[in-house]
């Protein structure tokens, strides 16, 4: 852990120190941060308080002492309550703003991770509490040049799975497939090229596109006959520790040319999608800090302009890293209102949709990595076409 950076990040916040808080492991975030063995064995609360100069201090309990002394700092060690509220006001008595994994109104419920008393309590010392967001990303999904070499492996590997499949489709449509054996086609090749997901990948043919997160049923799955609109969603990583996962979304028509309404709705999902990446493109190209919730109003304007607004329920994109659904900024002011920087060697899925009940939904995903130079590249393949099953 770098506490020369953290102290860094905490000046740039204007913040007088950062306090990780934890009971029971509820706040995996700080572990992460923290680099604590999560098979310890931690019954009673901790705290680690990170100033933006000076020592840190390990604020322990006294049955569990030595929990934290991997940590760099002093110690404090507290056993009754009212020991433990004497110890925090004394760590605090300089400290005016303090960072946690507290998110003002759970406007970002992903870094929400400490309980409402325990603000309270830190409150009571005239402190105010605001959120390590910003911080806690630049350690959880900053990633270094291997990660990022293995999300453009898996988004690579997974492009090549959706042109296989789509083949293995127009192949086999006289043995009656299913929406349930494409999925289990996809976990078959992605255990042949040991890449693991953290749920079955998504095939949904005509209105079961519309429902953005359909799930399969054996039972019910549709067969997938000439003419169908088909969706597939599809998310690996390759099985290595530290890997980082890939996000991809393709339309496709079996044996027909798309109508005219398939056509002109993915036009307007595509074109949100590219106006989305080419504005992050330009920010960074002109050092312009730009937010998550930015990229999202960006997309979903043009959505709102072709009078599709109500269609498009969800978020933009979402950040990734070792978690599909990662803990850095999302493109969100929707869902939320991510107001979390985007920052060099991040990946994030981008991933705006149009959903029609009862006819289809066109939801186009790829990712993009921002590199340390800044450009913005694409990975996963860019769809400019619905996809022909021949």
């Amino acid at each position: 852990m770098d506490i020369k950076k953290i102290q860094m990040l905490l000046k740039q916040e204007d913040t007088d120190g950062w306090l990780f808080y934890d009971f029971q492991k509820q706040n995996m975030l700080g572990w992460k941060l923290l680099q604590l063995d999560q098979d310890s064995h931690v019954t009673r609360r901790i705290f680690y308080w990170i100033p933006k100069e000076g020592t840190p201090c390990r604020i322990v309990h006294a049955i569990e002492k030595s929990v934290l002394d991997k940590l760099p700092g002093e110690r404090e060690i507290y056993s009754s309550w009212e020991s433990l509220n004497h110890v925090l006001k004394s760590v605090l008595k300089n400290s005016k703003k303090v960072a946690m994994e507290y998110s003002k109104d759970c406007s970002i419920p992903y870094v929400s991770k400490v309980d409402g008393g325990i603000i309270d309590l830190i409150r009571n010392n005239q402190v105010e509490v605001v959120s390590s967001a910003n911080i806690l990303q630049c350690f959880t999904s900053v990633l270094d040049d291997s990660q990022i070499k293995s999300h453009k492996e898996a988004a690579h590997f997974l492009n090549n799975v959706v042109k296989t499949v789509w083949k293995w489709i127009g192949d086999n449509l006289n043995k009656e497939i299913t929406e349930y054996h494409v999925q289990q086609k996809i976990l078959k090749i992605f255990e042949e090229n040991d890449y693991i997901t953290t749920s079955s990948p998504i095939c949904a043919v005509n209105q079961n596109s519309a429902d953005p997160h359909y799930e399969i049923c054996q039972a019910s799955s549709k067969v997938i006959k000439e003419k169908d609109f088909l969706l597939i969603d599809l998310w690996a990583k390759k099985n290595v520790l530290s890997s980082i996962y890939a996000d991809l979304t393709k339309v496709a028509t079996v044996k027909r040319v798309p109508t005219k309404k398939e056509e002109k709705i993915f036009s307007i999902v595509r074109n949100a999608q590219k106006q989305g990446v080419e504005f992050i493109r330009r920010s960074f190209k002109s050092n312009k800090k730009i937010y998550g919730y930015m990229v999202d109003n960006v997309c979903r304007s043009i959505i709102k302009e072709e009078g599709f607004l109500e269609n498009f329920v969800h978020r933009t994109g979402h950040n990734i890293d070792e978690f599909l659904h990662g803990f850095g900024a999302n493109f969100d002011d929707f869902e939320t209102h991510d107001n979390r920087k985007i920052l060099k060697n991040m990946t994030f899925a981008i991933e705006p949709a149009i959903y029609l009940e009862k006819e289809f939904g066109m939801r186009l995903e790829h990712d993009i990595v921002i590199e340390v130079d800044g450009s913005v590249n694409v990975t996963g393949g860019v769809q400019d076409n619905i996809y022909l099953i021949e």
